[in-house]
């Protein structure tokens, strides 16, 4: 199925899970959150949150300073 990764599209498997991304796209795995369709999903979700055909996931990065 075609999910959308920050607006590029990803080929991954049917019941794919929200934590297995980082893997899949080489993102680190701590220092990030999620959002599908512009919603935040809390880290405590991912494992139970799946990936539909057609998602737009955005990947936000925290980043230090003021």
């Amino acid at each position: 199925m075609k999910i959308y990764l920050n607006e590029k599209p990803y080929e991954v498997a049917e019941n794919t899970v929200l934590s297995a991304l980082p893997e899949i796209c080489a993102l680190p795995e701590t220092g990030i959150a999620f959002a599908i369709d512009n919603c935040v999903i809390a880290k405590k979700d991912w494992e139970n949150t799946q990936l539909s055909d057609g998602d737009k996931v955005i990947v936000i990065k925290a980043v230090c300073g003021g």
